[in-house]
């Protein structure tokens, strides 16, 4: 839990308790549904799309990881939420694969 004035951690801290048990679950490559889009020589304008926003072609064989964030500044309650999708983005990013945040509604009872 999250002790009020202390720093967020990165998401890059995180680590299975138990590795080797963690590597005989994973199976399949992590990339397994990105390289559809990274790999595959008929999706160039997909390709094409990813390169506008900075990817690098070693970048094509990392797997990429989508962030939800309902962060919105008109909302008090969810204010904080796009730091945190930033956070956790570079916590992937320093874990050699490409996270990418998009946004979703954001829900008030306001």
């Amino acid at each position: 839990m999250q002790q009020p004035g202390k720093p967020l951690k990165s998401a890059g801290n995180f680590r299975p308790p138990d590795q080797k048990l963690y590597q005989t679950i994973i199976i399949m490559p992590l990339n397994k549904y990105s390289s559809r889009l990274t790999q595959v020589r008929s999706q160039v304008g997909s390709q094409a799309m990813l390169y506008a926003t900075g990817l690098k072609q070693e970048d094509f064989d990392k797997p990429q990881i989508g962030i939800a964030s309902m962060g919105w500044d008109g909302n008090p309650c969810n204010m904080h939420l796009n730091e945190l999708a930033a956070l956790v983005r570079d916590g992937v990013n320093k874990e050699s694969m490409i996270g990418l945040v998009f946004h979703t509604i954001g829900v008030s009872d306001g």
